[in-house]
C-alpha cells in the first residue's frame, strides 16, 4: 500500500482517527510535540499524513526514507504505547534497514511487568517486528540472544524465525532448550514450532512425541500440531 503521498486524501473521518485525536489529548506537553514534528518531518519529504497510524502503512518504496524518522522519534516517546507502536510498524517484510536498531533496542533492559502483556514490551515489540522483517544476515546474532542468559527467556520470536528460516545449525539448540528441565514451557513450545520446518528432513518424533503428555496444553498442542 504505501505511505499516503495523495494531499487530497484525508484519514481524518476515519473511525481510528476519532480514537486518535482522543489519544492526543491524553499526551503530555512533551509528546504532542514530539508528535507534531513527527507528522511535519514525514510530510517534508513528500508525504502527507494526519496520524501516527499511517505510518503502518510502511511499504518498501518507503524503507530508505520513513525508516530513519521513525526510529528518531519513537526512542524520544514518554508514552510507551506510542513509543512501541512506532517501533513495531518498521515490522515489515524485508525491512532490513530496521534491523541493526532492533536489535539494538531489544538488547537493552526489558520492561516487561507482570500483569501486563509479554508482546507489549520492549522485547516483544522488537523480536516480533525482527520475526516479521526476516533479515538472513542476522542468524548468529539471532542465535547468540538464544543463548545468552540475559535474553534467553525473551528469546520466542528468535526460535521461531530460525525455524522459519530452516537454519539448520539451530536443530541443537532447540533439541537443548526441549531436553533442558528448567527451560521455561513457552519457550519450550517456540522450539516445537521451530523444529516442525526440519520433519521433511529428520525424524523429529522422538523428540517431541513426549510432550503430547505434557501438563501444559500449549505443548500438547504444538507437538501434536508439529507430528501431523
Amino acid at each position: 500500500m504505501g505511505i499516503n503521498k495523495d494531499r487530497d486524501f484525508s484519514a481524518k473521518k476515519s473511525m481510528i482517527a476519532t480514537m486518535e485525536d482522543e489519544k492526543y489529548k491524553e499526551y503530555s506537553e512533551h509528546d504532542k510535540a514530539l508528535h507534531d514534528a513527527l507528522i511535519e518531518e514525514v510530510n517534508n519529504n513528500g508525504y502527507y499524513i494526519q496520524y501516527e497510524f499511517q505510518l503502518s502503512w510502511l511499504d518498501k518504496e518507503d524503507f530508505l526514507i520513513v525508516d530513519d524518522i521513525i526510529m528518531k522519534y519513537s526512542v524520544q516517546f514518554e508514552r510507551k504505547k506510542t513509543r512501541y507502536g512506532l517501533i513495531h510498524y518498521l515490522g515489515k517484510r524485508g525491512n532490513f534497514y530496521a534491523t541493526d536498531f532492533l536489535l539494538e533496542q531489544f538488547n537493552k533492559p526489558n520492561d516487561y511487568a507482570i500483569g501486563t502483556e509479554w508482546n507489549t514490551s520492549r522485547r516483544g515489540v522488537c523480536s516480533s517486528a525482527l520475526e516479521s522483517i526476516r533479515d538472513k544476515s542476522r542468524v548468529d546474532e539471532y542465535i547468540k540472544t538464544i543463548n545468552n542468559a540475559d535474553t534467553r527467556d525473551d528469546s520466542f520470536f528468535f526460535i521461531l524465525l530460525l525455524g522459519e528460516l530452516r537454519v539448520e545449525k539451530a536443530i541443537p539448540l532447540f533439541v537443548e532448550i526441549l531436553s533442558d528441565d528448567n527451560s521455561d514451557y513457552e519457550l519450550k513450545s517456540y522450539a516445537i514450532k521451530a523444529l516442525s520446518y526440519f520433519k521433511k528432513k529428520m525424524d523429529i518424533k522422538p523428540i517431541v512425541e513426549p510432550f503430547l503428555c505434557s501438563e501444559y496444553e500449549v505443548l500438547r498442542e504444538r507437538a501434536r500440531r508439529a507430528l501431523k
